[in-house]
């Protein structure tokens, strides 16, 4: 039987900033429920009986792997796909404190 491996990882910006979540062994990516899917609720307001979209709408937050170095030790993060290198330099700090770097993926 093929198990799937579980670690627990942190996670930068969005919904899911400093969090750790538990994510499968080697997933570049990682999508996480937003909290403005509060705010996704249709309102029935203008909506024909007809309307083909599915109810509720789910948003979702889409994480890319990124490694940090940090004091001579490597981490893997996952960063919101969103952020800029300057936006995730700028996070770096609040969890790991002052020197660390990162790169893309693996």
């Amino acid at each position: 039987m093929n198990e799937n491996v579980l670690n627990e990882h942190l996670f930068i910006g969005g919904s899911a900033d400093g969090k750790r979540l538990t994510v499968e062994q080697g997933a570049r990516r990682h999508e996480v429920a937003s909290v403005a899917r509060e705010n996704s609720e249709p309102t029935g307001i203008g909506e024909a009986v007809s309307d083909p979209r599915p109810h509720p709408v789910p948003v979702v937050e889409t994480y890319e792997e990124i490694t940090v170095t940090h004091e001579g030790s490597n981490h893997t993060v996952y960063a919101l796909n969103a952020m800029t290198s300057e936006g995730i330099l700028q996070q770096l700090p609040k969890h790991f404190g002052t020197g660390a770097t990162f790169k893309w993926g693996a």
